[in-house]
């Protein structure tokens, strides 16, 4: 920034600048997770860089302590500017030994934050993996289904293209590939991802951001007359648009579709008990039924 040390040093004093490490300064309000990065001589990547990035990871369920709620299941990655990440993805060079930057940055962090080592060499200068790299990781270090909500979140955000997928994917191992040539463009959340491609796995077919009306989209149809959608107060915005959302079931319910509205938490936290009911749905034929068109023929 063209900043002299002189500069620096009256930066500092007035407290504009925080020194992190060698050669390192941060303003305040820096991000914590690249300050930690920063202050720990590493670089963010795979899971913890996507979240930067802004693409949607799961998000472990905290308890009113704090705590990872019991019942949950997802790894906890969560940078946030109230303090270090619970857990951090850190790209380190091969020649690092992974436990004394595990310890490094547990000692940085006083303990808050645990660090899952990934070797890859880079230059520490970038604290932070680019989004192509970081969804190269998540797909080559995670399950399928944490590598499909990536991509598909990437692929919604624009953040890549589809030919950029195709082309990453050949990259890939064939058996690790196999299941990911599965995207699909229509996903606006993790939750839709899950959920589209748990009932495609029962051979049914799927549409996914489609408009019943001219004013009513919704996130998937199931064979004729099944919509699901996936409902949160978290990913739907105000109080008044999820009760708007109430409404909106009822006048699609009107033109003869069986209407499911899965919350963040039946997805995530029971989705064994959500699978049964979706099964249960499938069973009874709810997504075979005749509809009225959206001008009530």
């Amino acid at each position: 920034m063209g900043l002299t040390p002189r500069k620096i040093g009256r930066l500092l004093k007035r407290g504009t600048l925080q020194h992190v490490s060698h050669g390192w300064y941060a303003s305040n309000g820096a991000d914590e997770t690249l300050v930690l990065a920063a202050r720990t001589h590493t670089r963010v990547g795979c899971l913890s860089a996507a979240q930067f990035h802004g693409l949607w990871v799961p998000k472990p369920r905290l308890g009113f302590d704090g705590k990872p709620h019991p019942i949950g299941t997802m790894t906890s990655y969560i940078p946030t500017r109230y303090g270090p990440p619970s857990e951090m993805h850190v790209l380190v060079n091969k020649h690092e030994s992974s436990s004394e930057v595990r310890d490094r940055v547990r000692k940085v962090t006083g303990g808050r934050t645990k660090a899952c080592v990934h070797r890859q060499q880079g230059d520490k200068g970038q604290l932070i993996a680019s989004v192509e790299e970081a969804i190269e990781q998540v797909v080559r270090c995670h399950d399928w289904e944490t590598a499909l909500i990536v991509i598909e979140s990437a692929l919604h955000l624009k953040k890549v293209s589809e030919a950029w997928v195709l082309a990453m994917l050949e990259r890939l191992p064939r058996t690790r590939a196999k299941k990911l040539h599965a995207f699909q463009l229509g996903s606006e959340s993790g939750t839709e991802t899950r959920v589209a491609h748990y009932l495609r796995s029962r051979g049914l077919q799927v549409r996914q951001q489609v408009a019943l009306t001219p004013d009513i989209r919704v996130d998937a149809l199931v064979g004729q007359s099944l919509v699901v959608e996936s409902d949160s107060f978290e990913y739907h915005g105000s109080r008044d648009a999820y009760v708007k959302d109430r409404w909106r079931a009822g006048a699609i319910e009107k033109l003869g579709y069986n209407v499911v509205s899965l919350s963040y938490e039946q997805v995530w936290d029971y989705w064994n008990a959500t699978t049964r009911m979706l099964n249960s749905l499938i069973d009874q034929r709810k997504h075979l039924r005749t509809v009225r068109d959206w001008f009530g023929d």
